[in-house]
């Protein structure tokens, strides 16, 4: 009886220190996806891609960090003015991208996010990654849409994707349009995706508003 006692104990402390770090780990989480919010400088960035990067060695089975530390990238590329430099970025974010999806599969938000780097990049150079990434990226969002059809930042990327091809390859200010309309739809439906947790992605809401009301009237 007193040897279970003290197994029943060791179990219960155990229990408590495993909730204990769930919530330090999540309390780090929240904060982060915080500071990220209005993160603006490079250096931020960066160094916010770094603690996410820490916190996915910390938690290794939550795609979470290894999502926002491909996001991290991204920014980070979108403000590099070395050009020699961006495309480095934006493939370390797909190389994240890509560590996430072999914790969880793909999923509607790693997705719509690896489409949105995979357009950046053909931006950067579309001979190079034009022929790869046309119909991967369309793939990609087309199962983000299927997988959640309520993510306002599929519909978002799909919208990118037809506003920044040229027409001869599918581009169509019509298509975009229509999926800008879904995307303000669909954002409208949940604003701040109150069903999700706190650190859960929410970007995209400001761009699906401005391209409603200054490019699709």
């Amino acid at each position: 009886m007193i040897r279970n006692c003290f197994i029943i104990l060791a179990l219960g402390l155990f229990s408590t220190i495993a909730v204990g770090q769930s919530e330090k780990y999540t309390a780090r989480l929240n904060t982060y996806v915080s500071e990220l919010d209005t993160a603006q400088s490079v250096a931020t960035l960066s160094s916010l891609s770094y603690r996410f990067s820490r916190l996915s060695e910390i938690e290794t089975q939550d795609w979470m960090p290894l999502y926002y530390a491909a996001y991290c990238n991204m920014r980070i590329g979108q403000k590099t003015k070395d050009a020699s430099e961006i495309e480095g970025y934006f493939n370390e974010a797909l190389t994240y991208l890509d560590k996430a999806e072999g914790l969880c599969d793909s999923n509607s938000e790693t997705g719509a996010l690896k489409a949105r780097i995979q357009l950046y990049l053909m931006g950067v150079d579309h001979m190079a990654y034009g022929p790869t990434f046309i119909g991967s990226a369309k793939k990609a969002l087309e199962k983000a849409i299927e997988d959640d059809p309520n993510n306002p930042r599929a519909y978002l990327v799909m919208a990118y994707y037809y506003k920044h091809l040229p027409a001869f390859v599918g581009g169509s200010k019509k298509k975009s349009c229509e999926f800008f309309h879904k995307a303000d739809a669909v954002a409208k439906a949940t604003p701040t995706d109150k069903s999700q947790a706190e650190y859960y992605p929410h970007w995209g809401y400001s761009s699906i508003t401005y391209y409603v009301e200054k490019a699709c009237q």
